[in-house]
């Protein structure tokens, strides 16, 4: 698998790398109603009539969350007769821990950010002045 970077700013300029794969993932699943179908789809696949009965949640609703989990690898369906079942790709789920590891390994540039106990002991305080935002947010 080739892990995809993009760079991303940080409100003070600063720029870093980070694993567009594990955002994904970890994007998917931190979101309550998410993590619960993930949970569930653990136990054995699913449709989402039975999805709304366990949860009490519109189907509408699970359908939107069911996407957002089938875009970032983690569900797919398949038609049994009427029915769209949904299937857990547990793949990725034994990945993300080396997708997280493997951002991390990157270094976060921090030569632009100012010591904050350097600073208080120099000048009695933490914070650094202020920065100018750069770009049309000004």
């Amino acid at each position: 698998m080739s892990t995809v970077a993009r760079r991303c700013s940080h409100q003070f300029g600063l720029v870093y790398l980070v694993s567009v794969d594990a955002l994904a993932l970890l994007n998917a699943l931190a979101n309550e109603t998410r993590f619960t179908i993930i949970r569930m789809l653990h136990e054995r696949d699913l449709c989402v009539c039975e999805f709304a009965e366990a949860t009490g949640l519109a189907q509408s609703k699970l359908s939107y969350h069911l996407a957002v989990l089938r875009d970032a690898g983690l569900v797919t369906s398949h038609e049994d007769g009427r029915w769209n079942v949904y299937h857990l790709e547990r793949r990725p789920l034994m990945r993300l821990g080396g997708l997280v590891q493997e951002a991390l390994a990157e270094p976060y540039d921090l030569s632009g950010v100012a010591n904050c106990r350097a600073n208080a002991e120099a000048n009695g305080a933490c914070a650094p002045a202020a920065r100018p935002m750069s770009g049309a947010a000004r």
